[in-house]
């Protein structure tokens, strides 16, 4: 627990804004930064614990956690320009254009 807390003070933060900086905003839409954050996190532990890294000092582990989690921004880039989900066919829905955020406007929506 002790661990896991060190890591996740000094790194999640770092994670997001670099999550932040490789993912197209239609793609952070659906699956936000702190969810590869997090993602890069658990695999990280999860490895730890069944086969150990060897990192020398803070400097290898940022180098690490920073190669998953492009490798993560990769593969999720990868999933959401599939063919059958590609988000760069989406159009947005239009809000109605009226004076007022009425219920029977949001009704229309729907």
């Amino acid at each position: 627990p002790w661990a896991f807390q060190r890591v996740f003070e000094a790194y999640f933060n770092r994670l997001i804004g670099l999550a932040r900086s490789r993912l197209d905003p239609r793609i952070l839409a659906k699956d936000g930064a702190e969810d590869v954050a997090q993602s890069v996190l658990k695999s990280f532990f999860v490895r730890q614990k069944s086969a150990p890294y060897v990192l020398h000092n803070w400097d290898n582990l940022w180098a690490l956690l920073a190669m998953i989690t492009l490798r993560k921004c990769g593969h999720r880039t990868e999933h959401y320009r599939a063919q059958c989900r590609d988000f760069t066919r989406e159009t947005p829905i239009d809000r109605p254009s009226t004076d007022s955020d009425s219920a029977a406007s949001y009704m229309a929506l729907a």
